[in-house]
């Protein structure tokens, strides 16, 4: 008999009893539990989660006690950080096998999986009490050197036990896929185009037999995300963006690290202030719309989402004293099965890459827990420096971790007319997609021969694009990023003015108007804008 990798699947349910934590290793092959230590003091897990795997080690950043904290562990040698993945990996598993029945129990399970050639599902159950373990990077864990993560022999998930009952996550084909590219003016632009090809192209097997819908939304505000998942019946939320683990100043609003005591901006004393996680979408004026971990999970709530990915910084890290600050677990605990987030700063190109493997797995039928496992292989590389371990899953679900059942195989007979329609659909996309990027680049579509074609096809259904139309100004971002650069983390967004914001309608209501005519071949207008047609769509609606 074939097994599984499922079948092999190794549960390490972490608990806390007054201010001991206690680890339990369960397996087909039996259990053993023991004490946990913890592996860092809280001043090593500051300086190591919130600075040293966040940035390129600067003296200045470091508080000195964070400084000797990183000599001690023998990560800082001559003002450069050495080995920092390789110990932190090392301490991480020998906190986890300090325990001989324990260590023997994991141990003898990664052995039945190798033997298998087979991943290791590790689902890592957090219990009540367990914030400090819950934020650590265990996707990090290391033997001898061996990083159990990156080569896939590991494929790990994390399971606050605390979160809403089990959820389904199983569901038909086709898959309804909501696409939400935000790029407000006023932080740093990113390739709005890099991860939607990515995404694309991942998808490209359930598309040829046409068992996908993918849909970008227009605009990518809040609002028209909680319109899109009530009504739109979307299986699949991928956010592209801009996202942080910061505190909010209760005076100014300004962002700020953390473990700041007061406002860089105003000075104000963040005592009461809890660090949680936002996304940054655009708001009605093309500005930055800051969407909080809670505010997120009230939208997502009730809804037919089932997987929600979030290419954003820092959308899985959380709080020592709250599991639920982050946004990733805020999710999970709004009924959204499963989530995968980025625990740190996320290269853009890493995003891209990561997104592409992770969606052909997916496409394939695989488990999402071996689709995340998949889309580590390319940042294996050394052009994407050391960010395999940045892509987390979050999970609560009975169903295996799979998305959808695979189709059953086609009749003799249906062959030829599925293969002729497809065919079809093929050419109409194919009409679509260059009416679109004439659009694009002009801005509008004012030829009335391009608009009624448009028209036409957006009308013939979800399989030739979405039928609706975003009609609304639009604001140039400026030059796009490079496709190496990183996503860096806002500080200082602070809400604009209501004078400021009439003063940025008029303008880009005038830009709008003028776009076609100025538009150029040295400055060319954005891909990311919607496309209008005169008196056709109606505002606000995915397109």
């Amino acid at each position: 008999m074939v097994m599984r990798a499922m079948d092999y699947k190794l549960t390490l349910e972490l608990d806390r009893v007054g201010d001991t934590y206690h680890l339990k290793a369960r397996s087909r092959l039996g259990e053993a539990g023991a004490e946990l230590v913890l592996p860092f003091s809280e001043v090593e897990e500051r300086a190591l989660l919130l600075r040293a795997l966040e940035q390129e080690y600067n003296e200045a950043h470091f508080p000195p006690e964070e400084r000797q904290a990183l000599r001690d562990l023998g990560v800082l040698k001559a003002s450069r950080l050495v080995n920092l993945l390789r110990t932190v990996g090392e301490a991480l598993y020998g906190a986890l096998t300090a325990d001989d029945r324990v260590r023997q129990r994991i141990v003898s399970t990664l052995d039945a999986a190798r033997l298998a050639r087979q991943p290791l599902p590790l689902e890592m159950r957090f219990g009540a009490g367990t914030d400090r373990l819950a934020r650590l990077t265990w996707e990090l864990v290391c033997d001898r050197g061996h990083f159990l993560v990156q080569d896939t022999t590991i494929a790990l998930s994390r399971y606050p036990e605390a979160a809403e009952p089990v959820t389904e996550s199983l569901g038909d084909l086709p898959l309804r896929v909501l696409l939400v590219i935000s790029r407000p003016a006023g932080v740093v632009p990113l390739d709005p185009e890099k991860e939607r090809r990515a995404l694309l192209h991942g998808l490209r097997s359930l598309a040829e037999e046409e068992d996908v819908v993918a849909d970008v939304l227009r605009p990518p505000t809040q609002e028209m995300l909680a319109e899109a998942v009530t009504t739109g019946g979307y299986h699949v939320v991928h956010f592209d963006g801009h996202g942080a683990f910061a505190l909010e100043c209760p005076e100014c609003e300004v962002m700020n690290a953390p473990e700041r005591a007061t406002c860089h901006a105003c000075g104000t004393t963040l005592d009461e202030a809890q660090a949680q996680g936002y996304l940054v979408f655009e708001d009605e004026y093309g500005d930055v719309q800051r969407v909080s971990a809670a505010e997120m999970a009230a939208t997502l709530r009730n809804t037919e989402v089932r997987l929600v990915v979030l290419s954003a910084c820092q959308t899985a890290a959380t709080a020592a004293e709250g599991m639920w600050t982050g946004v990733a677990p805020a999710l999970l605990r709004a009924g959204v099965p499963l989530v995968v987030a980025m625990q740190c700063s996320v290269p853009a190109n890493t995003a891209a890459t990561f997104a592409r493997q992770f969606y052909a797995s997916l496409a394939h039928g695989k488990p999402l827990i071996e689709a995340v496992a998949d889309g580590r292989r390319p940042l294996a590389g050394r052009r994407y420096g050391d960010t395999w371990f940045i892509p987390v899953l979050y999970a609560r679900t009975a169903d295996e971790y799979r998305l959808f059942r695979p189709c059953p195989p086609e009749e003799a007979g249906a062959a030829p007319e599925r293969a002729d329609l497809r065919q079809e659909l093929r050419q109409r996309r194919a009409e679509l997609d260059c009416l679109e990027e004439a659009a694009a680049r002009q801005g509008a579509v004012f030829d009335p021969a391009q608009m009624a074609a448009l028209r036409g096809l957006r009308s013939q259904g979800p399989g030739c694009g979405a039928p609706w139309l975003a009609l609304r100004p639009g604001v140039w971002p400026g030059p796009p990023a490079s496709s190496t650069g990183c996503r860096p983390t806002p500080t200082s967004w602070a809400a604009p003015t209501r004078c400021a914001k009439r003063s940025r309608l008029w303008r880009s209501a005038r830009l709008w108007w003028c776009g076609a005519q100025r538009a150029s071949a040295s400055r060319p207008w954005p891909s990311r804008w919607p496309i209008a047609i005169p008196g056709a769509g109606r505002v606000g609606c995915c397109g």
